[in-house]
């Protein structure tokens, strides 16, 4: 296992840095029953870069210099609880008399666990396609509208180009393949008609209360049921919608990120599970 890191750090003329990291990784690696030689634990610290700064004194006259440091902690993979290591070493950095300010880059146990969540995000999107698609095709039950699905919709998709029918069937896809996952708690807001639809309405309306109920709509999709449901998805996007952030832009999830996830994932789950079995054969 290879962790990249960079630390920012103001060293007194004779600091061996090298030495700093090792003996906290010394200490590290005991409390968690690792026993190797010395030796052997100087080897798992490899710096690769430094770049110098500023030099300045601190409180006591001490000529200090502000350094940056780019270096790889590469543990065996005999290594005992190495995640563990990882994450002691990690903040023993910033705890250092040299006032570390601490980066993780590269990093396979944060890559593992992030494509955890990729998957289990693929899974419960495509789900949510699959059922967005299933009230969307019943409401407009024409095949002029199956790659128009969001015609009378606030939201549009955001992929650019936009997306075409022949782009769409081509890819086995509809509408729903090009939205952000914030749009979906945007869905079934019912876009204000322009003048030519109104033309349209009273063209082909012939009673007023229906034209008048037409037009005084704000909800795109009329059956209670579908309705109900897309109300109940709203209130599961956020959470899921953060941690989807940190898969796609690599970022480590807080502790309540990853809580909320969690609790959201399963319940909307459910509850597309619920809606599914209505439909089942």
């Amino acid at each position: 296992m290879i962790v990249e890191f960079i630390v920012a750090c103001f060293l007194t003329p004779g600091t061996d840095v090298k030495q700093a990291f090792i003996e906290l990784l010394v200490g590290i690696l005991g409390d968690y029953g690792n026993d190797f030689e010395e030796d052997a634990i100087a080897e798992m610290v490899i710096l690769r870069h430094r770049r110098e700064g500023n030099e300045t004194e601190d409180s006591g006259g001490m000529a200090r210099q502000y350094t940056i440091i780019g270096f790889a902690l590469e543990l065996p993979e005999e290594t005992e609880a190495s995640d563990d290591v990882v994450e002691e070493f990690a903040r023993g950095l910033a705890d250092t008399e040299h006032g570390f300010h601490v980066l993780r880059f590269e990093d396979p146990i944060l890559q593992t666990k992030l494509a955890e969540y990729s998957d289990e995000i693929f899974a419960i999107e495509m789900k949510l396609r699959r059922v967005l698609s299933l009230v969307y095709l019943h409401a407009y039950d024409d095949s002029e509208d199956a790659y128009n699905l969001l015609q009378d919709e606030t939201v549009n998709p955001r992929s650019t180009p936009p997306p075409n029918k022949e782009r769409m069937e081509a890819a086995t896809e509809n509408e729903f393949f090009h939205l952000y996952f914030s749009d979906y708690r945007e869905l079934n807001k019912r876009r204000t008609p322009n003048l030519n639809g109104v033309i349209m309405l009273i063209q082909n309306t012939e009673q007023y209360e229906i034209l008048r109920n037409e037009l005084i709509r704000t909800d795109t999709i009329n059956d209670t049921d579908d309705a109900v449901l897309l109300a109940d998805l709203k209130q599961y996007m956020n959470p899921i919608e953060a941690m989807r952030n940190c898969v796609a832009h690599y970022r480590r999830p807080s502790n309540t990120i990853a809580a909320n996830y969690d609790r959201v994932r399963s319940a909307l789950d459910e509850r597309l599970n619920q809606y599914l079995a209505e439909w089942e054969i």
